[in-house]
């Protein structure tokens, strides 16, 4: 693009777009234009050098249109970001009544997407380390109250001793200038985009970022991103309703620890995700020592702490032995209990199956359930396949105690894959059973391991993953449900 051309102001007017020529008028003799080094939707920005200071800036100059006083703002409150790994503010000046520009931190290096693309640039023990410290640069900006909304590879430099840096919040947003936000902004990157971001970018927290912090180390430890398509619509589709495929299956060398981690990161729910940077940054530095599921939670932290105590004796069966049950009262009117028995003659108003999206029955306790149930029973559940992955189809139960079956979709299949049972599969189909119950006004309802058996998820991370999403959803949640069960079983699960 050549210095002559132009571009208009929302009033009318318009500038020469020449940004070392315009820079250099308004800024010099302070600042020494040396070379435009990145221009993207948001803005150019500039090498300069700080001739008072003598060391080298980054002039970032906005695009026309940007509003000046919502640029100032987050200036101002970017300025109070104290992190190394955080490209940090140094001023604002006004360059005239339209447009203003931001002197930043020169971060000599590459950023993540060119990084990762680099043979043998990206190791497991590297991608760590840069999460931590995005982790740690994150929690800064988070106790600022603001959520960058646009974390993704382009946004994150890595400087020549290897360290990470945050940058570009150009599409930020904060209680502080929110009345600000203007109604054209982009709702950030697609390959990235948060779930709940795609329904509306003012409504985002935190946990927003995280989801993109989750997509974005996805892409570089895996090297794919979380979900792929040609259409930016049906991309974003998969970001709210696609299973996802785990990093570990992508690539094996991945830690199962770090792979947990980004998983969690990348859950659906907000509610099932870290609830901080700060909890992201503490699990990364435990590793293998601490399931990176576990939440911190006042009003569980009882009940996890029995739950704990006897977790051997659950999935070794001793804390049955004379047919006793296990019992967790939620409050006055709920209770989650931990049994062992046969599911398909359990006497709750519903019972949940697990299965795969075609309901073939064909193991566990699927196969179970359909055999004592019935054929017509069999009969009237396939009639509603194919089914998507953690999703739940409800059935009358025939020839059993209970009123209904709630069969939820544990494995599914995609470009002919077989794609395995993930813990937030298991949250989406308890979120689903509980939806079920409350449309159908089920006061009763068990649960097998969901996952486990056929679907190939561990006995002790089913168990694990069930009891830990049924406490939080009954403690958290209003709901009509009284008698909640976990059944296990010896022989099939």
């Amino acid at each position: 693009m050549s210095d002559a051309e132009t571009l208009p102001y929302p009033d009318g007017p318009t500038r020469p777009i020449s940004p070392m020529a315009e820079l250099d008028a308004f800024l010099s003799p302070r600042y020494r234009m040396v070379r435009q080094i990145g221009r993207g939707a948001m803005g150019t920005v500039v090498l300069a050098t700080d001739t008072t200071l003598d060391r080298p800036v980054a002039i970032k100059l906005s695009q026309p249109g940007v509003n000046i006083d919502r640029q100032e703002r987050e200036a101002r409150t970017l300025a109070q970001v104290a992190s190394p790994y955080v490209v940090s503010v140094y001023d604002f000046q006004r360059l005239n009544e339209h447009d203003g520009c931001v002197i930043m931190q020169y971060v000599e290096g590459e950023d993540l997407d060119v990084l990762r693309t680099r043979p043998g640039a990206v190791e497991c023990h590297r991608v760590q380390t840069w999460m931590s410290q995005v982790a740690a640069g994150m929690s800064a900006t988070e106790k600022a109250r603001i959520v960058h909304r646009d974390l993704k590879p382009a946004n994150i430099l890595i400087d020549a001793e290897g360290d990470a840096h945050v940058t570009d919040f150009g599409l930020a947003y904060s209680p502080q200038f929110a009345q600000l936000t203007m109604a054209g902004d982009l709702l950030g990157t697609p390959l990235y985009i948060a779930p709940e971001q795609i329904d509306d970018i003012r409504s985002v927290d935190t946990r927003t970022d995280i989801y993109s912090f989750g997509a974005t180390f996805y892409h570089v430890i895996t090297g794919e991103p979380p979900f792929r398509s040609e259409s930016v619509w049906d991309l974003l589709l998969k970001h709210k309703i696609e299973p996802l495929e785990p990093p570990i299956s992508r690539n094996p060398r991945v830690p199962q620890h770090l792979n947990d981690c980004i998983e969690r990161c990348l859950a659906k729910r907000p509610i099932d995700r870290f609830q901080s940077f700060s909890e992201v940054r503490e699990s990364l530095q435990a590793g293998s020592e601490v399931d990176a599921w576990r939440r911190i939670d006042a009003a569980a932290a009882p009940h996890q702490q029995h739950y704990q105590a006897i977790r051997t004796s659950l999935l070794d069966f001793t804390a049955f032995e004379g047919g006793s049950s296990v019992d967790f009262p939620l409050n006055r009117r709920q209770r989650l209990t931990i049994v062992c028995r046969d599911l398909a003659n359990e006497d709750t108003e519903a019972i949940v199956s697990s299965d795969d999206g075609h309901l073939s029955m064909g193991g566990g306790v699927s196969w179970a359930i359909g055999q004592a149930a019935g054929n017509e029973f069999i009969q009237e559940a396939r009639r509603y396949t194919p089914v998507r992955q953690g999703r739940v189809v409800v059935t009358s139960a025939r020839n059993l105690r209970a009123r209904y079956v709630f069969h939820g979709i544990t494995i599914g299949v995609a470009d002919g894959r077989i794609i395995r049972p993930t813990r937030d599969i298991v949250a989406e189909i308890v979120d689903a059973c509980i939806y079920q119950a409350e449309t159908l006004c089920v006061r009763s309802i068990a649960f097998p391991l969901l996952g486990s058996g056929s679907g190939g998820l561990a006995r002790d991370i089913a168990l694990d993953t069930i009891f830990d999403v049924l406490l939080h959803r009954l403690l958290h949640q209003p709901s009509g449900l009284e008698e909640v069960r976990i059944v296990l079983h010896r022989n099939s699960s």
